[in-house]
Order: structure tokens, then C-alpha cells, then sequence
């Protein structure tokens, strides 16, 4: 189960980086800089994470409830990332909206960097194998990013989907430490998620039609 777990969060955390990449280079222009830029703090943001995390961890059984805490938060924050950056952009000078749309991919990057040294501390035995799974998860999350989900869902239910899958962890996790609470939040997230997901295409329709008559 934590191959499988390692593989879901670095197939959202790469599609995180990179829809929000996508979205920042809409908005601002200059396609190739956006990237970059957003990349580069989002690994940043990583390498802070991890840090963090190694600092913080102590116990398997504390590591296994912060983590699945963790992905509440982050399938909340994630999931409406393009929409606060969408609001971000509506209502906040140039200035303000390139200080709050970094500092979410920032945000965003330093939750997720938490997310391996955890699954590594929780069975030192298997890092080998947690590694692959990461890395094939992030490769799965680029050719799904690209070839699927941004050119047939938009952004708008790519992120409500990514989110879903965190939720998914939750519920695994939860399981696996038998708290009914987490069980229940994390369902519940996975069905407002996907129940949002069939709402997300008109909803892309009109963020596209505002921002083209900007």
C-alpha cells in the first residue's frame, strides 16, 4: 500500500507544479520564464519541506497521523489553487498578485516536500522501492498533465481531480491507522471533489471568457 501511496502524491504533486505553471503563464506571458521560475521555486519549496520534515519526524506512528493530516490540507489547498489564483488575479494590483500566486506555489511545494521523507521514514526498509514509485508517479503525472488532463479538463477540473486523489490517500492512511474521523473526511472530500469536477466545464468557460476580455 505505501508503493502505491508514494506513487499517488508524486503524481499530484508534479501535476500541482505544473498546472500552476500553466495558469501563471496565461496570465503573465513570457511562457518559458513562467515556467522556469515556477519550477524552480516549486523545487525549492520542496528541498524546504524536506528539511522540515526530517527535522520534525520522531516516531512511525506520529509520522503516519501528520501525513495523513497533511493531505487534508493539501487536497483542500490544492484543489482550489486555480481558483484563488483566478481571484488573485480579479482583485490585487500586479505586485500583490505575483506575491500571493508565488507564495501558493511556494506553500504548495513545501507540503508536498514533506510528503517522501515521511513515506521513507515509515518503512526504512523499502526506500529503494518508495524512490521508484515516486519517480514513476511523476512521470505518470506528466503524461497525464499533458496529454489528458489540461488539453481535455482544463484546469479548473484538474486540480478538483488531483485533489481528489490526495483525499484518496486520507482515506487510505486513515484505514491503515483505523481513525473513522479521517475515513469520513476523506471521503467526504473525494465526493464533493468529484462531484465538483462535473460543474468544473462551465465554470472554465466563463473563467476563459473573463480573462479574454481583460
Amino acid at each position: 500500500m505505501i508503493f502505491l501511496t508514494a506513487a499517488i502524491l508524486s503524481f499530484c504533486s508534479i501535476i500541482y507544479e505544473l498546472q500552476l505553471a500553466a495558469l501563471l503563464a496565461s496570465f503573465l506571458g513570457n511562457t518559458i520564464f513562467r515556467y522556469i521560475l515556477v519550477v524552480g521555486l516549486y523545487l525549492s519549496a520542496l528541498g524546504i519541506g524536506a528539511i522540515l520534515a526530517n527535522r520534525w519526524l520522531k516516531t512511525v506512528n506520529e509520522s503516519a497521523w501528520f501525513l495523513c493530516k497533511l493531505e487534508v490540507i493539501l487536497s483542500l489547498l490544492g484543489s482550489s489553487s486555480i481558483l484563488l489564483l483566478g481571484l488573485f488575479y480579479l482583485h490585487s494590483s500586479a505586485l500583490v498578485f505575483l506575491f500571493l500566486s508565488y507564495s501558493v506555489v511556494i506553500l504548495i511545494g513545501i507540503l508536498s516536500g514533506f510528503e517522501l521523507p515521511i513515506l521513507l521514514h515509515l518503512k526504512i526498509d523499502k526506500q529503494p522501492a518508495i524512490l521508484a514509485m515516486n519517480y514513476f508517479g511523476a512521470v505518470a503525472g506528466s503524461l497525464f498533465f499533458s496529454l489528458f488532463a489540461f488539453p481535455q479538463l482544463g484546469l479548473f477540473a484538474t486540480s478538483f481531480l488531483v485533489g481528489a486523489f490526495n483525499g484518496l490517500v486520507v482515506v487510505i492512511l486513515a484505514w491503515k491507522l483505523k481513525s473513522k474521523f479521517l475515513i469520513m473526511a476523506g471521503l467526504f472530500i473525494v465526493i464533493i471533489l468529484l462531484l465538483a469536477i462535473f460543474a468544473a466545464t462551465s465554470w472554465q468557460d466563463n473563467f476563459s471568457a473573463i480573462f479574454s476580455a481583460l
